[in-house]
């Protein structure tokens, strides 16, 4: 009866404490290993590719989702954008639908290129105080060829992988069964300068165009349109050799002066749509006001006058040939 009362005692004590097993407190709440995963997401503007149906960054963000979706009760998720590379957009935390939040709110890739490799680095200094016995950075990127050495993420995943902390480096493209995204062309506008900003009547403004072929092959026919006032004011067809540039003049006969704008567009049909257009504005002018001051005319080298060949731009008429005087432009 006495070992039976103090049996009980002991289950009593042991029901209170709770003992565990070391497998336990590693697992989650499915039995498997809990992790801490931080999503390295590419949001730089390559991913606007239209690539099939969708664009590269809506397959991303698929991606992104579902490695987020796939996390259990024990588990920890972080974000962070090749956009904002030097800090985590959300530290790791086991409140996943801060990560899903922020991937639904980001509709659109940025419009800074960004340092992936740096977003890499963040990624894995998240790990500092991590009890996660599995660790796990995803990059999610379409990995063009000026985002990514090679060399250099394989010698980062290595050091993670054999550091103190044992960080898994994992690489994803947009796509589900992670292929490797097919280096798409482009041809973009890349710059617009107006010519002049003087109007004259019944005379067009010359405005030149730099477009930019960044694609490996060549763009014969390419069409060229100055738009303004939903009228189409020029156009020309050029050809554009592999990674090559060209400026096309475009002239345009504006009906009036005064700020006027419009846009300038190629018909590409290419993965990046956005760089087909490119808007411009401008005040055209139609006088040019100057004051022109002279306390004396001098008769002989007249080269030496201080206004000389502003007056001479004015009115070109040469001196000693007015048959009658006359006040100064």
């Amino acid at each position: 009866l006495l070992l039976l009362r103090c049996a009980a005692c002991i289950l009593i004590a042991l029901a209170f404490a709770r003992p565990y097993r070391l497998g336990q407190v590693l697992a989650g709440a499915s039995g498997e290993p809990r992790q801490a995963l931080v999503l390295v997401l590419d949001d730089s503007p390559s991913l606007n590719a239209q690539d099939g149906a969708n664009t590269r960054w809506q397959q991303a963000l698929g991606v992104a989702r579902k490695l987020t979706e796939e996390r259990v009760s024990g588990d920890r998720v972080g974000l962070v954008l090749s956009s904002e590379p030097g800090r985590a957009e959300i530290p790791p935390a086991s409140n996943f639908g801060a990560t899903l939040s922020t991937l639904k709110k980001k509709e659109r890739p940025a419009f800074l290129r960004g340092d992936l490799a740096q977003a890499l680095r963040t990624g894995l200094e998240q790990f500092g105080e991590a009890s996660e016995p599995v660790r796990r950075v995803v990059v999610i990127s379409d990995f063009q060829a000026s985002q990514v050495d090679r060399g250099a993420w394989a010698e980062a995943a290595q050091r993670a992988a054999l550091g103190a902390r044992k960080v898994r480096v994992e690489l994803k493209s947009p796509y589900a069964d992670n292929r490797q995204p097919p280096r798409l062309g482009n041809l973009a506008i890349t710059n617009i300068q107006p010519r002049s900003d003087v109007w004259i009547e019944n005379q067009p403004v010359l405005l030149g165009v730099r477009i930019q072929n960044f694609s490996d092959g060549e763009a014969g026919n390419l069409a060229v349109r100055l738009v303004s006032g939903e009228k189409e004011l020029a156009k020309r067809i050029v050809g554009l050799g592999p990674r090559g540039s060209t400026e096309v003049e475009l002239e345009a006969l504006f009906p009036r002066p005064g700020d006027t704008g419009g846009f300038v567009e190629i018909e590409a049909h290419d993965a990046f749509p956005e760089d087909d257009r490119a808007p411009f504005a401008m005040r055209l002018r139609d006088s040019l006001k100057a004051l022109v001051v002279e306390d004396k005319l001098l008769d002989e080298g007249v080269l030496r006058d201080q206004s000389y060949f502003l007056r001479m731009a004015l009115d070109p008429t040469p001196r000693g040939t007015e048959s009658a005087p006359r006040t100064p432009p």
